[in-house]
């Protein structure tokens, strides 16, 4: 599976779509936290309740880490 990674951001996430259409198994977290746009304004469309844990790797570098699920739709 190929994916693209955005680093703009202070935290990793995946795609709720993403997740979804490739049926990754997600870990429910104990409590939601809110997400903050750039302009820090709350995200209105979603919280970060769920994770993946998944093996990022690019050449010889792999590294397991969680990933924040997170809907990035409008």
């Amino acid at each position: 599976m190929q994916a693209l990674i955005n680093s703009g951001t202070t935290g990793v996430f995946i795609n709720k779509a993403f997740v979804n259409k490739h049926h990754l198994n997600t870990y429910k977290i104990s409590f939601s936290i809110p997400v903050y746009n750039i302009d820090r304004i709350l995200n209105k469309i979603d919280k970060i309740s769920k994770v993946v844990n998944i093996v990022l790797w690019y050449k010889t570098y792999m590294k397991w880490t969680l990933l924040a699920v997170l809907s990035f739709d409008k």
